[in-house]
């Protein structure tokens, strides 16, 4: 299983709302952590490991290569990625934290089973 933690601050809890065909993520997400493997399928064949690997990959280079965000970048072999923020968000940075939340919660819900459970991704939230 993939273990998500969502880094936000000023107790605004991250969430999706809806309104007029419109979403919003709602809250300040300053970070993000991804550890293990989705299991979905065999090593190459894994696409929701892929997916969420992917994804933070896209993010944290976004951040670190294409904003002027300050962010710190822990990586290793074995399926650990952490990105957070060391100092305030622009609204640039602030979009693809974001979007970062917004496809891992699709990605979610994609996944789950029949008593809407997902076996391969576990998402959390944490205050700093």
């Amino acid at each position: 299983m993939i273990n998500v933690i969502i880094f936000y601050k000023n107790n605004l809890k991250p969430g999706i709302k809806t309104s007029n065909h419109k979403v919003e993520v709602q809250g300040d997400i300053v970070g993000f952590e991804l550890e293990g493997h989705a299991d979905y399928a065999e090593h190459g064949e894994d696409i929701v490991c892929a997916s969420l690997s992917v994804l933070s990959l896209h993010t944290a280079n976004a951040l670190s290569e294409l904003t002027s965000n300050d962010v710190s970048i822990t990586q290793n072999r074995d399926g650990y990625l952490k990105v957070l923020a060391t100092s305030q968000l622009d609204e640039s940075g602030q979009v693809l934290m974001q979007s970062f939340y917004l496809s891992t919660d699709a990605i979610y819900n994609d996944y789950k089973n029949a008593d809407d459970k997902n076996e391969f991704i576990n998402i959390k939230f944490k205050e700093v």
